[in-house]
């Protein structure tokens, strides 16, 4: 794979992206997830638009214990894949990443949080995202939401709106690593935009939710909006 790295053009971006891909597979059948991960970041740099870079990066980040890289890669793969098989995949990935250490107890009147304080930080310290996401979604277990009747779907569309607010509000990575300087932008300028419920609904498209389907249908200009805007978005140029 190396060697047809070397003798493809530098200007073949997509045929370069389905090399490194395939050496990503390559490596993860040899149990060496480290490099597959750093094969697969330069398959996503070459062509952001390649939806399987972003679902094995997201299957590895999560793996591996990286949740708020596994969350925003598997976000990325199902704005480009909402309504596939493997869609139904990332959507796990996403939505275990969303509520992973938060739950309420027996008797609803508790709700438990789990903060990792041994998270893994070689791929950015996200600690105090991890503890602001942790702290959105145990928002959506307390009295007042479920008094008001807040459907499921609904309660990941609001979870994930303050997420993005909580990432466009400023560096919170202490040493930005590739998920900071590559999928960090992405997400937070899609929040500037006002496009973050609009995502959230449309990654659910495919899910067969009839809540979903109702909202991308009366607003489907928002949703068009997203996805003129999100295909002109110019990705960090981060070749080597």
């Amino acid at each position: 794979y190396e060697a047809g790295l070397k003798i493809l053009p530098v200007d073949q971006d997509r045929q370069r992206a389905m090399l490194c891909f395939n050496m990503a597979v390559t490596l993860v059948r040899l149990d060496k997830p480290e490099k597959a991960r750093d094969s697969l970041k330069r398959a996503v740099v070459l062509n952001p638009s390649h939806p399987g870079s972003h679902l094995l990066l997201a299957r590895l980040y999560q793996s591996g214990g990286y949740r708020i890289p596994a969350l925003l890669a598997a976000a990325r793969f199902l704005s480009l894949e909402p309504a596939t098989q493997r869609s139904g995949q990332a959507r796990q990935i996403f939505l275990a990443m969303l509520q992973q250490g938060v739950s309420s107890g027996e008797d609803g009147s508790k709700i438990n949080i789990l903060v990792n304080d041994k998270a893994k930080k070689d791929e950015g310290d996200f600690t105090v995202l991890e503890v602001g996401l942790q702290m959105a979604m145990a928002l959506q277990f307390s009295s007042e939401v479920e008094k008001a009747g807040k459907s499921q779907v609904r309660k990941v569309v609001d979870c994930f709106d303050r997420f993005l607010a909580m990432l466009a509000g400023g560096r919170l990575d202490k040493e930005p690593g590739f998920v900071s300087l590559y999928y960090v932008p992405y997400f937070s300028e899609l929040q500037k935009q006002g496009f973050a419920e609009a995502f959230t609904y449309s990654i659910f498209s495919g899910a067969g939710n009839e809540e979903v389907d109702a909202w991308l249908r009366d607003n489907a200009a928002k949703a068009g909006g997203l996805e003129a805007w999100s295909k002109s978005y110019r990705w960090p140029d981060l070749k080597e």
